[in-house]
């Protein structure tokens, strides 16, 4: 999920404050994976202010949950991406980087088709390893908290009756996790059991989130 443009202004407009609540519902019980995108070599005092607000919104914690991606890859030529982030001269970055469990990848603006598809692929096999990492579980938040209440109050207003499964239990995320295959032949299918967990999760907070 694109997220609205919640790190573009320090005090956001109202309808944007619309569209953060809106993106906190459709994202609960928590997000499994956020994904900080911006320019190689352009960390500007605008991204530090973007990952300040980040921290602010979802917890110091977040940081947990995160992934820095890279664009605009070409510009390496025949560098390293691990060179350029482990020797760095922007001391804001290496900390992020840090902060984020050395989670990166970076992305060609212009791959195509199957070396698109690479890319995308080693993005996800990323998220997947930090979702096991994290046991399984989404970044807890007292904003998740709240917007769960609200997708709740519906269900007791109708007076639906009974408690529904919640994978966001964390004994539930850990028998979830066991569940996943492991080793580089089986991304594919990891990729698309966190899809389904993921959806499972939605549909039982919200049954009526379409």
């Amino acid at each position: 999920m694109d997220t609205p443009a919640i790190f573009d202004t320090p005090a956001p407009d109202e309808q944007a404050s619309c569209e953060i609540h809106h993106c906190f519902l459709l994202s609960a019980p928590g997000p499994h994976a956020l994904v900080l995108v911006t320019q190689l070599g352009r960390f500007t005092e605008e991204d530090e202010d973007a990952v300040r607000r980040v921290k602010k919104i979802f917890g110091a914690g977040a940081m947990k949950f995160t992934i820095v991606l890279f664009t605009r890859k070409e510009d390496l030529g025949d560098g390293s991406l691990t060179d350029y982030v482990s020797y760095s001269e922007n001391k804001a970055l290496r900390h992020l980087i840090q902060e984020c469990g050395g989670r990166y990848c970076a992305f060609y603006n212009k791959a195509t088709g199957e070396d698109g598809e690479a890319q995308v692929n080693e993005l996800m096999g990323k998220i997947v390893t930090m979702w096991w990492e994290n046991g399984g579980c989404c970044h807890p938040s007292d904003v998740y908290k709240n917007a769960q209440l609200e997708m709740k109050w519906p269900q007791e207003a109708t007076g639906e009756e009974g408690r529904r499964k919640n994978l966001h239990d964390p004994v539930e995320c850990g028998e979830t996790v066991e569940e996943l295959s492991t080793g580089p032949e089986a991304l594919q299918e990891n990729i698309a059991y966190l899809d389904e967990v993921t959806s499972h999760e939605r549909d039982e907070e919200d049954p009526c989130f379409w």
